[in-house]
């Protein structure tokens, strides 16, 4: 076989050194246009986890490497005066000029062979290279082949906001360094690390606002370095920058989603760039070229196409996972501002977690002493703000209390709201008594009802539950009864109207779609006359004023037979695509009258709800509205309308706003993966600055304490998690050793006190485990 590598960086020639060494009989070549010694850039890093799997490929690159590495085990965040160190971390830098003459001089003695100063043409790629079985498209970032053949890779290029450029400096370090130096123009961060003695690396980056406020130009490095030294005068030490095509740039996020064609496949930032932020970049073209090499030496027998298959199967979640933990790293360092007031502390906790992959019970394995000091200055805010002391038993944040008016949640887990389908034309159930009164047994906060509709025509489905009726209050009322009684937790009433998604079939059915029975259906109102689901869903009537004054009366005689009821708090569903969140999407609203067009407009109506729900329920009562903070789709709802609604709620009289996403329409795009909607609570958290509610594929309570920690919500909601571990709360306070008998039931105490003791001796055990385990096994990102 003959395979061309276009393209001599690090993802290139390990391709080549690992596919020559496993079959020296085939014939493989690499094109480099620049000179074997030229590099653009300083150093680059590595985990433990990368340099165990370099190891375990080619141990003779390994052990050259590792004579070159520069160890440390320390992040230092350096904020408003003050050096916070957090350890464990296990990372080594390398300078990228040493990585690059390592890979060569591997596969020089393998038998590769290596072109210097030669540029491949795309125009003539296919005829230049007719011979060869496979051509490798390594070309880097900005890949002339991938943008040559763009129709058959399908790349989706999108320039990202900060400006950047990469420098050196002669100043030593022994961590892994972030300066954040708050400007006359804006914030600049220093991402700096050590890549070999007495020479280290400076990414410096800023908002456009701030770039254009000192006066950069992008292409004047001398200028950059003089202004820069200026600034980092103090981080520098009396060090000079160094200099290396040091131009400012914005990032390019990219991920091809075709990833070969024909015989061409393309690999490294050609194929999915991942941002500066994780130090993920040549991680990911290695490992990349790990798995393409695999594969090409697995289907040497079959075809190149099964081959390529193989490839991606075995690269593309992973690569996904990395592309979106740096999406969301940078995302962060975008809005470093939103979280300037934080103490430093917490500041350095946002540092750490802003990825989403480092959590609470993650940094308790790397540094249990900075966690404590987290949780100090956590329990300090705490006193402060209310008043309680509980310095002294040491909860984690999430079992700290929380107070929206007169309402007291004794910890900030959440039962999120999740449709059961089984009610009996509006009526509560059996099944309702038992699901809600176990779960409230199981220790969390506040429990969360499923959307209750304040009519028959406002349901989703014939199994959805009511608030219409004299007989659906009594049944509420039984329920709410059975859960203030036997547990600790509060109850909120969450009211919403299915508007064009009403009218269909149990979740365990054809979701979506109308009830097969064709009598059963109804009517269907919405902001404007669209379908769902086009051909699918009828389409619903434009709601005129009439019409909108019974649901806006329909609504607060819901409020009103809630507060009867005796719930805790009530909640208006504004969110996922129903009647009043139909509304606020420009997806969904293409009015002209004055209930359409602008986010004032939009938001005339849900407000308008909302006012009179809030007039009659009890003041002393807490109110929220769950909206959805993207639609997942161009066009739809922006966050500078996110603040909007939230704004507009709070001077109507909303306590918190419970952040969901989509489900506004049918072909949304959601970005998925863990906590992946917390981001828009955080957003509404740190710039209306509202208490908010955060729900979406949490999982675990590290998750939970790192969200509170890191000031993205004050409550977060889990789902699917409590519907099959209705005591996940209580599962919780054992493992972290917080003990609450006020929210257990009398009647299960004794179990209380043996998951304390065996939960105990598994912290023991892992105390044990820890103090054995070697320093440093953990990735940054």
């Amino acid at each position: 076989m003959k395979i061309s590598i276009v393209g001599g960086g690090p993802g290139g020639l390990y391709l080549a050194l690992l596919t020559k060494k496993a079959r020296p009989d085939w014939t493989i070549e690499i094109f480099e246009q620049n000179q074997a010694d030229d590099t653009f850039g300083f150093g680059v890093v590595f985990s433990d986890e990368t340099l165990d799997e370099f190891l375990s490929r080619d141990k003779p690159v390994f052990e050259r490497m590792r004579e070159e590495l520069a160890y440390w085990q320390d992040v230092a965040i350096h904020f408003k005066g003050e050096e916070i160190r957090i350890g464990g971390n296990g990372f080594c830098g390398v300078s990228r000029q040493r990585l690059l003459t390592i890979l060569q001089q591997r596969c020089a003695e393998l038998g590769v062979s290596l072109t210097f100063g030669e540029a491949i043409d795309p125009e003539t790629f296919e005829t230049r290279f007719a011979d060869s079985d496979v051509i490798v498209a390594s070309d880097g970032i900005n890949s002339r082949i991938r943008e040559r053949f763009k129709e058959d890779f399908q790349p989706e290029v999108e320039i990202k906001r900060n400006r950047f450029c990469w420098m050196g400096s002669s100043r030593p370090m022994d961590a892994f360094n972030y300066f954040f130096r708050e400007t006359e123009h804006g914030i600049i961060c220093a991402h700096c690390y050590q890549y070999e003695p007495n020479h280290s690396t400076w990414v410096f980056e800023m908002d456009e606002v701030c770039w254009q406020g000192h006066g950069f130009s992008e292409f004047d490095e001398a200028d950059s370095k003089r202004r820069l030294e200026a600034i980092f005068a103090d981080e520098l030490q009396g060090h000079p920058l160094l200099l290396n095509r040091s131009f400012w740039r914005q990032f390019p996020r990219i991920f091809c989603h075709n990833w070969w064609s024909g015989k061409t496949v393309i690999l490294g930032d050609a194929k999915a760039s991942a941002h500066f932020s994780i130090g993920s970049g040549t991680k990911l073209a290695m490992e990349c070229a790990i798995a393409l090499s695999d594969a090409l030496i697995a289907h040497a027998d079959t075809s190149v196409e099964q081959a390529f298959e193989a490839y991606d199967q075995a690269r593309r979640t992973p690569c996904q996972v990395t592309q979106h933990n740096a999406d969301v790293s940078l995302a962060w360092f975008e809005h470093m501002d939103r979280s300037w007031d934080l103490d430093p502390i917490q500041f350095a906790m946002v540092v750490m977690c802003r990825a989403k992959s480092v959590t609470y019970d993650n940094l308790l394995l790397r540094d249990p002493d900075f966690v404590r000091r987290a949780d100090d200055a956590w329990y300090e805010r705490h006193l402060r703000e209310t008043g309680e002391d509980v310095r002294g038993s040491r909860p984690t944040p999430m079992f700290t209390s929380f107070r929206l008016r007169g309402m007291e949640l004794a910890n900030r887990v959440v039962m999120s709201a999740m449709a059961q389908y089984s009610a009996v034309d509006g009526n509560p159930t059996d099944w309702h008594k038992v699901h809600y009164g176990s779960h409230a047994t199981g220790g969390m906060g506040l429990i969360v009802t499923e959307m209750t509709c304040p009519s028959a025509d406002a349901r989703i489905t014939e199994g959805c539950a009511g608030m219409w009726t004299d007989e659906h209050e009594r049944r509420w009322a039984d329920i709410v009864d059975f859960v203030h009684r036997n547990s600790g937790a509060k109850f909120c009433l969450q009211l919403g109207h299915a508007g064009r998604k009403g009218s269909t079939q149990l979740g365990w059915q054809e979701a979506d779609v109308p009830i097969a029975d064709a009598t059963s259906n109804w009517p269907l109102i919405s902001a404007s006359p669209i379908p769902y689901v086009d051909g699918v869903n009828p389409v619903p009537a434009e709601i005129d004023r009439r019409e909108m004054d019974a649901v806006r009366d329909a609504f607060v005689a819901s409020a009103q037979r809630g507060a009867r009821a005796g719930f805790d708090m009530l909640e208006l569903h504004c969110a996922h695509g129903y009647l009043l969140a139909s509304f606020l999407s420009p997806l969904t609203n293409t009015r002209t009258d004055a209930y359409g067009g602008s986010i004032e407009n939009r938001l005339r109506y849900p407000r308008e709800v909302f006012a009179a729900m809030r007039a009659v329920w009890p003041q002393d009562k807490p109110m929220s509205v769950r909206v959805s903070g993207t639609d997942w789709k161009d066009g739809g709802l922006s966050e500078a309308d996110l603040f909007a609604i939230a704004e507009a709620f709070r001077e109507a009289g909303c306590d918190l706003i419970d952040v969901s996403a989509g489900q506004t329409v049918h072909d949304q795009e959601p970005v998925y993966g863990r906590m992946f909607q917390a981001h828009l609570a955080e957003a509404v958290r740190n710039v209306p600055k509202m208490p908010t509610m955060a729900v979406g594929a949490i999982t675990d309570a590290g998750q939970i304490n790192t969200i509170l920690h890191t000031r993205r919500a004050d409550l977060v909601a889990l789902g699917r998690p409590h519907l099959w571990n209705p005591y996940f709360t209580h599962q919780a306070a054992a493992w972290y050793g917080v003990r609450n008998d006020a929210m257990w039931p009398k009647q299960y105490l004794s179990g209380a006190a043996q998951a304390f003791r065996e939960q105990e001796k598994s912290r023991e055990k892992l105390t044990e485990l820890q103090k054995k385990a070697a320093p440093g096994r953990h990735n940054l990102a």
